[in-house]
């Protein structure tokens, strides 16, 4: 049996949030063999480190694994090969002085989509630093899946002309502005 060759890159994402700052270098992933066609991704975490991790069968196309780590201490992350012979691996970090738990970084919504990136990662596989990427809109209502998925459990319950809140916007408006459909925005109301 051939063993999948791992490959890794390591990217930093800074946000305005870091201007002026140096950041701390990311110590190299390492892999270990675990069982049934798996491989453990092994890293150290950094203070104030949002880590999110991707795989590739070409370098070309990259998806987000169903993770959101955060801050110091040993990361491990058990990844599913597919049983392909190549599969490439890199992790994706932020550092966001605003953000200082992990619940925070799961929280956080780093591409301002008003999808959280737990729910990005895990659930609908988008990319959580690209407000586009919110799973596509596979109904062609006008409002991302992520959106609506998030915020009404499946893909056809938004209206995407409903109001739901009385400061006038559509559901459509507010998804595009990356707010949830349900609350009020401040700045619009009298």
């Amino acid at each position: 049996m051939k063993k999948p060759l791992f490959g890794y890159v390591v990217l930093l994402f800074a946000t305005s949030r870091m201007i002026g700052a140096t950041p701390e270098p990311q110590p190299q992933m390492s892999f270990t063999e675990g069982g049934s066609g798996t491989w453990n991704a092994d890293w150290q975490g950094v203070a104030g480190r949002t880590y999110f991790l991707q795989w590739s069968l070409n370098l070309e196309q990259w998806h987000y694994g169903p993770l959101v780590e955060f801050g110091t201490g040993v990361k491990s992350f058990g990844i599913d090969t597919q049983g392909e012979e190549k599969f490439f691996v890199r992790l994706v970090y932020i550092d966001d002085e605003t953000v200082t738990t992990l619940l925070e970084a799961r929280d956080a919504d780093f591409d301002g989509d008003g999808i959280p990136n737990w729910f990005e990662v895990e659930e609908v596989g988008s990319n959580p630093f690209d407000k586009n990427s919110a799973g596509g809109d596979s109904d062609a209502d006008g409002l991302a899946d992520g959106w609506e998925l998030f915020y009404f459990g499946d893909l056809v319950s938004a209206d995407p002309n409903g109001k739901n809140s009385p400061d006038g916007l559509t559901n459509k408006e507010k998804s595009e502005l990356g707010l949830g459909p349900n609350g009020d925005d401040p700045a619009l109301t009298t």
